[in-house]
């Protein structure tokens, strides 16, 4: 039976023409956003699949990237193996905007109901810390300005 053996998103998967090796740039586990939305300039994924001599040569699919529940976009495609048992598959994505934090899923789904997903965790960017009123000078300052408020401190 049909499996994917290696399944990841990177910064970079490139193929290498002269040797037809396989480099991959900076595995994405989890992403920190600095704000929200932001843009992920670069980004590849790569599947490696497996398949037995009994099994079919092509297969048929649809790939899709979620973030959480949502589908932020879709597409048919075309498994080939050729007389290959293993078969690599490289998607080099143009700019993505994620609008929010929770879960980037990339999936695989083939029409045999195989599936080679990835997911990478978006976190929310950090709230700003708020100081309310008070005092917020410095303690050799408080002494001598105990009164002095945050915003007429330079």
């Amino acid at each position: 039976m049909i499996r994917p053996k290696v399944c990841l998103a990177a910064n970079a998967v490139i193929q290498d023409s002269q040797s037809n090796m396989i480099s991959v740039f900076n595995v994405l586990e989890r992403i920190s956003a600095v704000g929200m939305p932001f843009c992920i300039q670069n980004l590849s994924r790569l599947t490696l699949w497996e398949r037995q001599q009994t099994d079919p040569a092509d297969y048929t699919g649809t790939f899709t990237v979620f973030l959480n529940d949502e589908a932020l976009a879709t597409m048919a495609f075309t498994l080939s193996f050729g007389a290959a048992f293993l078969h690599r598959t490289i998607l080099n994505f143009p700019p993505l905007i994620v609008s929010r934090p929770g879960n980037l899923r990339f999936l695989f789904h083939l029409d045999v109901n195989i599936e080679a997903e990835y997911g990478i965790g978006v976190e929310a960017p950090p709230q700003p810390v708020q100081v309310q009123g008070g005092n917020c000078a410095p303690r050799h300052m408080q002494a001598a300005h105990p009164s002095t408020p945050c915003s007429s401190l330079s």
